[in-house]
């Protein structure tokens, strides 16, 4: 019978990242369940996953017989929240496990590991990354995203030198972002991809110190991402991107270099004012000018660096929001279009309304 001893936070966490996986109507009752696996006198392992995507976090443990069993998946992790010893206990015996931490011990029903469906490997790293600039890339291209479309929720990936390139749109808007990537298979690079954006999301808040990324082709289309840890495979999504996606790569003249957080600030303020369903504005002239279009007023005044096209632009509150990361933001038009340039990304959004301004 499987028994092991860990340190309790780091059990904690295992679950956490884990329990990243399960789903929340699961087709398969097993996938309700989490697999606590040990394969070694040194490890334990949990994973959940809902047939497709798979999450796995492992950590330090002392363990008395390699073993597995599914435990209640929401159970475990929320029992987990109220361990308050140093260290965590598990002994299982016959179709029952107890926990034990400190003073408190809870006992769950459990049944055969072995009756936990199995899930694809994940393909080989093709590079790695920088836990936080990976972190933040995701973030800032992300909200791009169409989360109930069933192309436009994928965000395209695509290595090109030592860069990771991540791409998101969802019609309205495109965000961009480059982060710097060590290839460490640069002769197996295939074909850019559509991961599941939400996926990535959720992997990217708990990666910590290094991210290593891949995908495959042929007959197994799943990409792999993992951390100390933590490792997380899930499919392609089918599809690809408008061409139209490229534009967001090209230069364009600037018209102002803004302070993100001054900006940031009064375009709250201008949202607050214009209402649930109202708009932001924003005049560029010789300062620029953000004012509210809804139920109340408001305006404000912000000075840049360079020389601005005289235009008016009414914009989604949130939709301009989102493009606002970063200590600066460069300003720029493509067209009809407004483009926001930081470090490492970029961010096409269109405006609701043409104001004022040439076409």
């Amino acid at each position: 019978m499987l028994s092991f001893t860990a340190d309790r936070k780091l059990f904690c966490s295992a679950v956490a990242r884990a329990a990243a996986g399960l789903p929340q109507r699961p087709l398969n009752p097993v996938h309700a369940g989490m697999l606590v696996a040990s394969s070694s006198t040194e490890r334990v392992r949990m994973t959940a996953s809902d047939g497709y995507v798979t999450f796995t976090a492992s950590c330090e443990a002392v363990a008395t017989y390699p073993e597995s069993m599914i435990l209640p998946g929401r159970m475990l992790t929320e029992i987990s929240r109220y361990f308050t010893g140093d260290r965590v206990e598990m002994r299982h015996e016959r179709k029952t496990v107890t926990l034990t931490s400190g003073k408190s011990s809870f006992s769950l029903s459990c049944s055969n590991g072995e009756d936990y469906p199995s899930w694809l490997k994940s393909p080989h790293p093709l590079g790695k990354l920088n836990a936080g600039e990976f972190a933040d890339a995701v973030k800032s291209v992300v909200t791009a995203s169409k989360r109930d479309h069933p192309v436009q929720r994928g965000m395209r990936l695509a290595i090109e030198d030592d860069r990771l390139l991540m791409t998101c749109t969802d019609s309205s808007r495109m965000a961009f972002a480059c982060p710097r990537m060590e290839i460490v298979a640069a002769d197996l690079i295939p074909d850019p991809v559509l991961a599941p954006a939400v996926i990535l999301e959720r992997f990217a808040r708990v990666a910590e110190d290094e991210v290593s990324l891949g995908w495959s082709s042929g007959k197994v289309n799943l990409i792999g991402v993992s951390t100390p840890g933590l490792e997380v495979s899930a499919p392609y999504v089918q599809g690809k991107l408008p061409d139209s996606w490229v534009m967001i790569r090209d230069d364009y003249q600037p018209q102002a270099v803004a302070d993100s957080a001054e900006l940031t600030q009064m375009v709250k303020m201008a949202a607050l004012a214009a209402g649930d369903k109202g708009a932001v504005q924003l005049d560029f002239s010789d300062v620029l000018t953000v004012s509210a279009a809804g139920d109340a007023g408001y305006s404000g005044e912000m000075e840049t660096e360079g020389a601005l096209t005289p235009v008016t632009l009414e914009f989604t509150p949130q939709y301009l929001l989102d493009g606002l990361t970063g200590e600066n933001v460069t300003l720029a038009f493509t067209g009809r279009a407004l483009l926001m340039i930081g470090d490492g990304y970029r961010y096409i959004l269109q405006p609701r309304r043409k104001l004022t301004g040439k076409e």
